[in-house]
């Protein structure tokens, strides 16, 4: 009788561990779309330094030889509204689908996306929206 409860416990703590480690594994190779708002590309820096003098909060990075400005990032649609309506009402934006492996990129963006959201004091925006560029600047580069 002994021997039928151990076989039985070995089981069932064998398939939950197998269960557990697909579920993890599956959750760590799903990509999550962030949204980010680029306002120019340039192949001459002194065009980007000419077009971020009146800029707050922008991240420069270079893709297939031009030199983008990246001015927010954000995993929500209606965040992406918000920054774009805030401080590019005028500027022709280009939204940009990035896709990321990093959960822990995509939750601290979560987060800081509801912070925005519950926000209209420009300079709290600015804050936060400064810590999303500097740390999509660390996954770009």
């Amino acid at each position: 009788m002994n021997k039928k409860i151990f076989l039985v416990s070995i089981s069932i703590t064998l398939i939950f561990s197998i269960f557990v480690f697909f579920l993890y594994k599956t959750r760590d190779n799903k990509e999550k779309e962030l949204y980010v708002m680029q306002i120019g590309a340039y192949k001459n820096y002194d065009n980007v330094i000419k077009n971020t003098k009146v800029l707050d909060n922008y991240i420069v990075y270079q893709e297939d030889g031009l030199n983008k400005i990246l001015i927010g990032v954000t995993a929500s649609n209606q965040v992406y509204q918000k920054i774009k309506t805030t401080y590019a009402p005028n500027d022709d934006t280009l939204k940009k689908t990035l896709k990321t492996k990093d959960l822990d990129l995509t939750e601290k963006i979560e987060t800081y996306d509801k912070l925005l959201l519950n926000t209209e004091d420009k300079e709290t925006m600015n804050k936060i929206i400064k810590e999303e560029l500097r740390l999509l600047n660390i996954v770009l580069n």
